[in-house]
């Protein structure tokens, strides 16, 4: 660790994790209501939602992953001598 940084203090830590928890609250709620509209205002079957999200969901984890383990390798690589 450099000379010039502090390691966060476990307030800092905790206000952290508490500011992510609240915003994945938040979107959950677009969640339930996107569940609400697809089975009774579309008129899908529930089995076919859940997979739906299910994918969907998948589909976001794999992405993220690729994109990180890409950034990754292209910032922290060793410099070329």
């Amino acid at each position: 660790m450099p000379a010039d940084t502090a390691p966060l203090k476990f307030q800092e830590k905790l206000g952290y994790g508490l500011g992510d928890t609240a915003s994945n609250f938040f979107f959950q709620v677009f969640n339930l209501f996107l569940l609400y509209y697809y089975t009774d205002v579309f008129g899908l079957a529930p089995a076919v939602v859940g997979t739906m999200f299910l994918t969907s969901f998948g589909r976001q984890y794999l992405t993220g992953f690729a994109v990180t383990r890409c950034l990754f390798r292209r910032i922290f690589r060793p410099p070329a001598s």
